[in-house]
């Protein structure tokens, strides 16, 4: 089994914005907005807020280890971002696999629907984190659970471009906030690489080798 990383480098990932007095997300989003990946489900002074978050992954351009062949067994898939501050109530923050494109535009917005069918569907969850209770901030990078659409998800990506969603589970259950609850993590732009999301997966090539033919050939 071989290990390639992926620091990621798409650069157009960031967040939509949805907000009101009363609580109609599936309006969509009116503010999009290319500095970092923010995920709120939260009510705050009457005013309810909703964000989605989008990023993603080159897969064509490792940053360590061996590029992933066509035709690799994915092993394990392991998202890590770094939270830069949280906020209030625990909250669990979902990912699912989604194509939003070279551009993030509030037309990206999904609904709760939406959500649901990307939770329910063939993309299913990516993967997962708790965000702790309690108020925070430079908390540092997290690993995220895996889910188990992960494996299938970065195989069909091999040599493109892997591209996610990010929303607070109760937003995807269509469920209410009644109090404050949201968490912030750093972006692709962020100036210190090391706050960028990072992907780590584990794989095997196919015929068992965690290595490419040419590594054989030139033996």
């Amino acid at each position: 089994m071989a290990t390639t990383t992926y620091r990621s480098t798409i650069t157009a990932d960031g967040r939509l914005k949805w907000d009101g007095a009363s609580y109609t997300p599936d309006d969509g989003a009116a503010d999009a907005s290319t500095t970092n990946l923010e995920c709120f489900w939260d009510i705050n002074s009457g005013t309810y807020r909703v964000d989605e978050s989008f990023l993603g992954f080159d897969l064509s351009s490792a940053t360590s280890g061996d590029a992933i062949p066509a035709g690799a067994t994915i092993d394990s898939v392991t998202l890590n971002l770094n939270l830069y501050e949280h906020g209030s109530i625990a909250r669990t923050v979902d990912i699912y696999a989604y194509d939003w494109g070279e551009t993030l535009t509030t037309a990206d917005w999904r609904t709760v629907a939406q959500l649901q069918t990307l939770y329910d569907g063939g993309d299913g969850l990516f993967a997962s984190y708790n965000i702790p209770s309690g108020w925070g901030g430079a908390e540092g990078p997290h690993d995220f659970t895996e889910g188990a659409a992960a494996p299938a998800a970065v195989a069909a990506a091999i040599g493109g471009t892997l591209r996610l969603i990010l929303c607070i589970a109760a937003h995807r259950a269509g469920t209410t906030p009644t109090s404050r609850g949201y968490a912030g993590f750093y972006d692709a732009s962020n100036a210190t690489s090391t706050n960028r999301p990072l992907l780590t997966v584990d794989w095997t090539a196919a015929g068992g080798s965690a290595y490419p033919y040419y590594y054989f050939r030139n033996q």
